[in-house]
């Protein structure tokens, strides 16, 4: 299943159905629904909104998805009682494996130089407004910060309310999606909605009007994959596509 978000058409976010399902290519199609995975709000693409989506509109996103979220989840769970799948039980001890390295390896890195040279590097090389060099700087800087976090030590080791832990967590998740969004950047070579390539300001509807999904790889690589957009709405004509001059 897609793990990361990347250059989504619909401006990014796990992809989902009109019920807050979580949809990924599968038997079923490019749409296949993942079994007990929902998402809402900022955290979700359901396609609603275009390439850029206007202010505040994710508000609008949680309140109405999340409430077809819930009344979807309530029936899934009326239907299914006792036979949702289980998670791996490698899954858990990765987690604790994960916890136990961070609290009791002896790393040098501190966690607020990463973050800060992660956000000032995405916000120069990886901004709304970017070219083929910046973006190919950027995995080189991305790939380094990746290293120095494998030797992350944090001083706080209380086991309860530890929040120098809890952002040495969210950091190794905030260098892969920042690794996600920037290979994605790479593969669209147009611009669209909150995605502009100065060295590509055209839009290509012919070879990019579908959505980019980003997948992680065991050995760490992160893959591409791409889904067609659904051009036709629920109850209204479709809107013609147009160039966008204003």
């Amino acid at each position: 299943i897609p793990v990361v978000p990347t250059a989504h058409y619909a401006m990014g976010g796990v992809p989902t159905d009109l019920q807050a399902r979580v949809v990924a290519p599968g038997p079923d199609g490019p749409e296949t629904i993942v079994p007990g995975f929902y998402a809402a709000g900022e955290a979700a693409c359901v396609s609603v909104h275009g390439a850029n989506r206007l202010g505040s509109n994710s508000l609008l996103d949680i309140m109405v998805f999340g409430k077809e979220g819930g009344a979807r989840m309530a029936e899934d769970c009326r239907e299914r009682g006792e036979t949702w799948p289980e998670l791996p039980a490698e899954a858990f001890q990765e987690g604790i494996d994960e916890v136990k390295r961070l609290v009791d390896g002896g790393g040098k890195a501190r966690l607020g130089n990463i973050i800060e040279r992660l956000r000032r590097s995405m916000s120069e090389h990886c901004g709304v407004f970017r070219i083929a060099e910046d973006l190919g700087h950027q995995m080189d800087i991305l790939a380094e910060l990746d290293g120095e976090a494998r030797d992350l030590g944090i001083q706080d080791k209380d086991p309860t309310f530890n929040l120098d832990l809890i952002e040495a967590v969210e950091l190794e998740r905030m260098l892969l999606v920042a690794r996600s969004i920037t290979t994605g950047a790479q593969a669209r070579t147009e611009s669209r909605g909150g995605h502009y390539r100065d060295d590509f300001p055209g839009r290509d509807d012919e070879r990019w009007l579908k959505h980019t999904l980003a997948f992680l790889e065991p050995d760490g690589s992160i893959r591409l994959d791409f889904k067609p957009v659904r051009m036709t709405p629920l109850s209204a004509p479709t809107v013609p596509l147009a160039p966008r001059e204003y």
